[in-house]
């Protein structure tokens, strides 16, 4: 998956990127969760999300979808569930099925940023380009310091010639997370754009 996709942590609505080892996961995730429904215990929608979730960023993808879509049976109306399962579906590139579960977490919460983020991401992968503009511009407009939307947008604008568009976003993508205090974001955002512009674009960013 991509290391742009974000995720909904448990306990909490901040997002990180994907991009750690999956060694950096606890194993096994049964110790502390559990693995199915007993005589004694009954596994809850909040441990179908936990477990998903994990399994989401362990990049355990089709295990992930099992276990976030058991916890939307239980509670069709858990827009973060959609919003990791979409991540999961993105994984396995079911990139149309991850819009869908996108979709559904934003019709449930409209402020929603993350959701607008990841849908927009997608979307860019599919070459809806305007589609990818609306919701990363939603995104920021429900989270103004969210300088991965910027990121994306600025490559947006990039693909699509719009070099005054890539001009701003670079600069508040970068002021952002220079801001923000993430070093290797703000590298990936620099290094990303001197691999796609030309040498005789040097003096434009």
């Amino acid at each position: 998956m991509s290391r742009f996709c974000r995720i909904i942590v448990i306990f909490s609505l901040v997002a990180v990127l994907l991009g750690f080892p999956h060694t950096a996961i606890a194993d096994p995730l049964e110790t502390f969760i559990p693995a199915a429904s007993t005589a004694t215990t009954q596994v809850s929608e909040a441990d179908f999300f936990k477990r998903g979730t994990y399994k989401v960023m362990a990049g355990d993808y089709q295990g992930a979808i099992a276990d976030l879509t058991s916890a939307i049976q239980l509670n069709p109306k858990n827009a973060d569930a959609y919003t990791n399962q979409g991540l999961a579906r993105a994984g396995i590139g079911d990139r149309h099925g991850a819009i869908a579960d996108f979709t559904s977490a934003i019709q449930l919460n409209p402020s929603l940023s993350l959701a607008y983020y990841n849908r927009g991401f997608v979307r860019s992968q599919l070459q809806d380009y305007q589609g990818a503009i609306e919701d990363l511009s939603r995104a920021i407009e429900l989270n103004p310091e969210d300088a991965d939307s910027y990121h994306c947008r600025c490559l947006v604008h990039y693909t699509l010639g719009d070099k005054q568009k890539v001009i701003e976003d670079f600069q508040k993508a970068a002021a952002l997370y220079l801001k923000q205090e993430k070093p290797e974001e703000y590298e990936a955002l620099v290094n990303g754009i001197k691999q796609l512009r030309s040498p005789t674009d040097l003096a434009v960013y």
